[in-house]
């Protein structure tokens, strides 16, 4: 019984927890697909050709930040100077992401016709992928401990029907061994006992 429980919590513990790290792996992916597909849609309707008006943000459940060429926050909420994030952006005319204390950041490049005209930069919690992440551990983990207790039982039942048959032989072989000729073992019903 204790070998069967071993390999099933050995079985389980090898399958759960790679797929537990995958999981993990894909929630905070997820997530940060979703912010930079709200801050493409974002840069849409920022409109930074106009030197004369203040630049507008539209509604977002994110902190957005609009930085210029040389990497100065023009309006939102960020850092007053660009940081590696969308640095990366304004190098590489790509966007750019990071996972940072609890949130995850992502910087959006700007164009103004063909040409890099600045960088959005948006911040969100990584609450969301975090409680995911951890909804999905313990789904694997109530799974795993039921597999194990489910491989447990089995293996008293399968352990108590092998036992009890060898224990009335044992039963018989006493009385034996004490002059009893006419003690006979029943049949099993298990053909290596009988």
């Amino acid at each position: 019984m204790l070998a069967i429980a071993g390999v099933a919590a050995a079985a389980v513990v090898l399958f759960a927890l790679p797929l537990g790290i995958v999981l993990n792996r894909a929630y905070r992916d997820e997530e940060l697909l979703r912010l930079q597909r709200d801050t493409v849609a974002a840069t849409r309707a920022i409109d930074v050709s106009s030197t004369r008006d203040p630049i507008e943000l539209p509604p977002s459940r994110d902190a957005l930040a609009v930085y210029d060429l040389r990497g100065r926050r023009l309006a939102g909420s960020g850092p007053p100077q660009a940081d590696a994030v969308v640095r990366d952006a304004l190098r590489s005319g790509r966007p750019a992401d990071r996972a940072d204390g609890g949130h995850f950041l992502i910087a959006i490049p700007l164009r103004n016709g063909e040409r890099l005209a600045g960088a959005v930069r948006a911040r969100r919690s990584a609450a969301a992928a975090a409680h995911d992440a951890r909804s999905a551990w313990i789904v694997l983990l109530i799974a795993g401990a039921s597999v194990v207790v489910l491989a447990t039982l089995t293996a008293l039942v399968l352990g108590r029907r092998l036992a009890r048959p060898l224990e009335r032989v044992a039963i018989a072989a006493r009385g034996l061994g004490d002059g009893d000729f006419t003690v006979r073992a029943p049949r099993a019903g298990v053909a290596e006992v009988d």
